[in-house]
Formats: structure tokens, sequence, C-alpha cells
């Protein structure tokens, strides 16, 4: 629904705006810019709503718009529940007479408010002290029952692996803020908290050992300027899953999750307006944007904490098996062999996602495009990669002929008949089974049964 659309584009991009207020002075032309978008986003959601206001309720870590959790608002909204706890509060008014004002004065809150305030009252007093005229904060949402599911309690950071492990919103949050935080920090000339992508890695890999269809199914671009950041945690994932069917032991998927999620920190450095330009870029557009691998490694190196992997691969992914590519690679340099298998999950992942200037491949599109570039991956780990992943990934939902739908968790034998776990069953005769069980379209008794299409690609 276009009101779900704008709604989300919404809050993604008011959260953009306080990561953006955070890392520029309140009158740059970064923030003056997102501040105007913000306010051009909520006009469109009141437009397509009718509404004369927009109340988004927060509970336990995650955004509620009339009664129904936000998964992808919610994954990179975490600022704006900061906040809120920050508030006392339980969610957001915005009136439909918000202004630039009261956004740019919302923002500037988010920065300068360091300690919590001690009641509703206050905040609300606070607010209105900042001339904050059209954004009021409402009371702690209080049902949570039938609107999160009880595993999203805890936020991720400073918890065991066990709360981590219970919610694939939960790891993905993880995720998300270690590499949103990495290339933060880069950009700002600051250390990257090695250890914790270390920590999320392996928090990745214990989910990714039963979990895998969950995750990608979690991992989505909200919107094209975080697409960067979503790029790394579904390439470390695809990674990793790629690493445990190869066999690698656990210590060698771990440096390879890290170095995965760490891998594009160079983009850190390259301008927005060619990181995120819609069109194809110039020549010279092109030689900047090849630098950010270099310029990836550099920051790594200046860490201490870093493995040869990391180095390696924010090198070297684009390198290709038969030595071309970029940067250019010395002869005398030896290729880190797992540098091979992120070079085939990043280009894969790029090619089947959503990008400012592209639309998604499907995933045999993909594999005829990659196959078709003789020399660039090796060849064996490409062969391997496909039948692993197969032309329906795991984490697509899909269309079965008989009208049931799934979700695929692995690929089959055959490569266009994965396993399927049953989500929803509809009114069909020759349907006699019950959702939620796995169903294998390679057994003998599902030949009758084909895919008819994919409800959402991941």
């Amino acid at each position: 629904m276009k009101v779900d659309s704008e709604l989300n584009d919404f809050l993604i991009l008011l959260s953009r705006g306080m990561g953006i207020r955070k890392l520029y002075f309140a009158k740059h032309n970064k923030v003056r810019e997102v501040v105007s978008n913000i306010i051009k986003s909520l006009n469109a959601y009141f437009q397509a709503s009718q509404e004369e206001e927009l109340f988004v309720g927060i509970i336990e870590g995650t955004l509620i718009y009339n009664g129904r959790r936000l998964t992808g608002p919610s994954v990179v909204g975490h600022q704006l529940v900061q906040l809120a706890d920050r508030l006392s509060c339980g969610g957001f008014t915005f009136l439909r007479t918000v202004s630039v004002q009261d956004i740019a004065r919302l923002l500037d809150l988010n920065v300068e408010l360091s300690q919590p305030v001690g009641s509703l009252t206050e905040a609300r007093q606070l607010l209105l002290s900042r001339g904050i005229n059209n954004i009021t904060v409402a009371y702690k949402y209080s049902d949570p029952s039938e609107m999160v599911p009880r595993d999203r309690k805890f936020t991720w950071m400073g918890k065991d692996a066990d709360l981590v492990m219970q919610s694939p919103d939960l790891l993905f949050q993880a995720l998300f803020d270690v590499v949103e935080s990495a290339h933060g920090n880069a950009l700002l000339g600051c250390n990257i908290d090695i250890e914790s992508a270390k920590s999320v890695s392996e928090y990745l890999l214990q989910y990714t050992r039963s979990n895998f269809s969950d995750i990608m199914q979690h991992i989505h671009y909200p919107n094209f300027d975080t697409y960067t950041v979503g790029h790394s945690v579904r390439v470390a994932s695809l990674a990793v899953y790629i690493g445990t069917t190869l066999g690698l032991d656990d210590t060698t998927l771990l440096d390879l999750g890290t170095a995965a999620l760490l891998h594009d920190v160079g983009k850190s450095k390259i301008p927005e307006e060619i990181l995120f330009k819609p069109d194809r870029l110039t020549d010279n557009e092109f030689a900047v944007m090849k630098g950010h691998s270099p310029l990836g490694a550099e920051i790594l190196l200046g860490h201490t904490n870093t493995t040869a992997m990391d180095i390696a691969v924010a090198w070297g992914h684009h390198i290709h098996y038969n030595g071309k590519g970029y940067p250019e690679l010395p002869d005398w340099l030896p290729r880190h062999p797992l540098t091979a298998l992120m070079q085939i999950c990043d280009v894969f992942e790029a090619l089947t996602a959503i990008r400012p200037y592209k639309p998604p491949f499907s995933p045999h599109e993909a594999y005829s495009i990659m196959l078709a570039d003789k020399g660039t991956y090796h060849p064996a780990l490409l062969a391997h990669f496909i039948a692993v992943v197969g032309l329906y990934p795991p984490g697509n939902v899909v269309k079965l002929s008989d009208g049931r739908k799934g979700v695929v968790v692995s690929a089959g034998k055959n490569l266009s008949r994965p396993q399927i776990e049953i989500s929803v069953a509809e009114d069909s005769e020759e349907y006699k089974g019950s959702p939620g069980y796995r169903l294998d379209l390679a057994s003998p008794e599902s030949q009758k049964l084909y895919i008819t299409g994919l409800e959402r690609e991941c």
C-alpha cells in the first residue's frame, strides 16, 4: 500500500537524518538537505493517508504503527528508539503542521540530550522549550502481547549470545549497527570497534548453521541510502553460509564473517554524490569509486587487532581470478584464497539487489552474467556457490502450483527444486497438509508440484 510505503520512507529518512546530524553541525548543508527531505516525506505520508496526525509507538525496541510492528524502520530506527528512551516516552505524534524548524530542533535534541529526563511531563515541557510545537510524545505503549514477539525484548548490545540468538530481527540489528558504526567512525577518522565486529560475526556463525533463510529474509534495503551497510551485512551472511558448506573451521569462518562486514569500509571516504549516483558513473567518478578498496585496507591497517584476512578482503574483493580488476595486484603479492569467495558473494549480492542505478536481477540472470564473464571468478568456487544457493536462494518466499506459499530454506539437488517451509495455506482442493512443515520439491512425492513465482526476493 502507498501509505505503508510513504510511512516507511519517512521513518527511515528521519532515522538517517538523526545520524547525519550527529556527524555535522546544525547548519551544515547536508543537515539542511536531509531535514527538507524529511518534511517532504512526511507530507507525502499525510497526502496518501489523508490523516491529520501520525502516531508511531515504540515498544521494547520496535516501532509500531496501527498495532503493527514495522520491521524495516525498526532495524534502522534505533536512534529514534533511543531518543524515546531518553524522553521516557512510548512514541511520537507528528502533526500535519510539522515544520522544518520542528524537525531540525528534534535532530538537535537527539544530539544534545545525553541523560534521560525524569518523566513524560518533563519531556513534553522540554520539547516546548525547544520550540518543537508540532511533535509530541506519548505515554509508553502497554500492550505488547500481540504486537511484538517475546524474543524482541532486548537490544543486542551488552547481551549474551543466547539473547541475540533468539531473533533474526535482533541479530540483524546487531549486524547493521556494527557496520553502520564502522563506516561512521571511519568517515570521522576514529577507531573502528573491531572487537564488536568479531563478536557479532560469532553470533552470525551460530545462527547461520540452522537459520540461514531467516537471516536472508531480514536483510533488505529499506532505502538506497542504507544499501551500502545492508550490502555488507548480506555479503557477510552469504560468505559465512558458503564457508560452512565448504567445511571451513570455526576460526576461519569467524575471520571471514568479520572481514566481510568490514570489506567496504573504504566507501565511507567516497563522496555521496558518487556513491549514490542514480546514473552510470563517468570515467573520473569510477576512478574515485575504485579507490574504496585501498582506502578500506589502509583504514584497517591502522588498527592493531585486525587480521590478515580483513586487510586482504578489503583490498582485493574486486580483483578477478585472472588477476584483472582493481586495484592492480603486484606480481609478487599472493591473493588470499578466501578473497575469491568474497568476490563471488559481493558480485552476486550486488546483481540481485536494488541499487540507485538499477533494478534487481533474478538469481538466474545473475548466474548467467557471472558465468559469461570468463576468467573473473574462481570456477570451482562459483560452481559450488550456484549449487548451494540455487535458483531460489534461501529466504525467498515462493508460490507453489497448488496455491501454497513458503520460504526457501535450502537449495535442493535440482537447482530449480529447493526445500521449502510452508508458511501459507491457500484454499485449494489439491492442498491436504498444514502450514509449518518442510517440503522437498526434489522428492518423488513432490514431483507434481512446481514453483509458479517469487512472492518476495531477499
